[in-house]
Parts: structure tokens; sequence; C-alpha cells
């Protein structure tokens, strides 16, 4: 089974992205007309490093087989194995807004980064180019993942039945019985 969800920024999402880089082009030109064609500030350099780290960030869609759900960005790959998803589940947007983004992006190509809840005293990774359709998974190591998914709830539901599925296999070749008992 191979399964692949497309990310689709929604609209607030395209409106912040063509706010600020309408912003940081005017600024641009403005400070290349003011200091002249031979001065480039050192910020803007810094600032144009920073949008270029985010840009790299972006995530473009997520897979599913077999074995994993891969969250693929532009130049990174999040790998979470099937038998390690402890939980998953929808989340509703009011749960999202009361996330505080500590390093990532809140609008700017979408919702990627490290989040945290004040409420729960939790870290999350995000991965969404939406507010709505989001799906949370946690795994066994209690790492906490935040996804934006069109299709949401068949995404919850191939996982979960794949999650069993894998986790049986283990337990057959592990020669152990769900009870815990022991075959040989």
């Amino acid at each position: 089974m191979q399964k692949k969800y497309r990310y689709r920024l929604d609209r607030r999402g395209r409106r912040i992205t063509a706010v600020v880089t309408t912003l940081l082009v005017t600024a641009f030109v403005a400070f290349h007309f003011v200091w002249g064609a031979n001065y480039l500030p050192a910020w803007m350099l810094f600032l144009l490093c920073v949008v270029l780290l985010y840009i790299l960030s972006i995530p473009r869609y997520v897979s599913l087989d077999d074995t994993s759900i891969d969250i693929h960005c532009i130049v990174d790959l999040t790998r979470i194995h099937l038998e390690d998803v402890e939980l998953i589940r929808r989340i509703e947007p009011d749960e999202f807004r009361r996330l505080w983004p500590l390093l990532g992006s809140y609008g700017f190509w979408g919702y990627f980064g490290y989040y945290f809840s004040f409420r729960e005293w939790n870290l999350y990774k995000v991965y969404a180019s939406e507010r709505k359709n989001l799906v949370l998974i946690e795994d066994i190591y209690e790492d906490t993942f935040i996804i934006s998914c069109e299709q949401a709830d068949e995404l919850i539901t191939l996982v979960i039945e794949a999650r069993d599925r894998k986790r049986a296999e283990i337990l057959r070749h592990t020669g152990k019985i769900p009870g815990g008992e022991n075959v040989f």
C-alpha cells in the first residue's frame, strides 16, 4: 500500500506569504536605492538567509506505506514507523490556535516548526499547510507531530489498520502470543 497526501496552502497562508514576500522585496529594493547599489546591509543578508531556511523546511506531502508515515519537506524527511504510533487523532483548529510557535513559521508558506503548548506543557513538531484538517500523531517515544491532510479521516483509519497489521506481524515473528505467553 502506497498512499500520498499533498499539501495545499490555505487562503490565510497564501495571504501571509504574499504580504511577507512583498514587504521583503520592497525593503530590499528601498535599501538598495537608499544606500546605493554598492551597499547591502548585513541584516538584510541575514534576513534573506532566514527566509531561505524557512523555504527549505516547507512540507510538500505525506506518504503512507506498509512500514511508515513519511513527511516530505523540500530538503527534510521525517519518518514515523507505524509500529511506533501510539496515538493518532484529529485536532480541532481551536486546539491548534492555543499553540505557540517557538521556532518555525506561523503562516509564511504554511505552519511548520516547533510549537509549544502551555496548557499541556508539551512540544509539538508541526508540518501543516492549513489550520483545519489537522492530525495529531504521538509515538511511543512521546514525540508529538501535527500534520495537515485534506483526507484526515482516511489517513487515520489507514494508519490504525496498518499499525495493527504491523504489530501483529512483529508479534508473530517474535513467537509471542498476544496474551504474553511464549510459543516456544
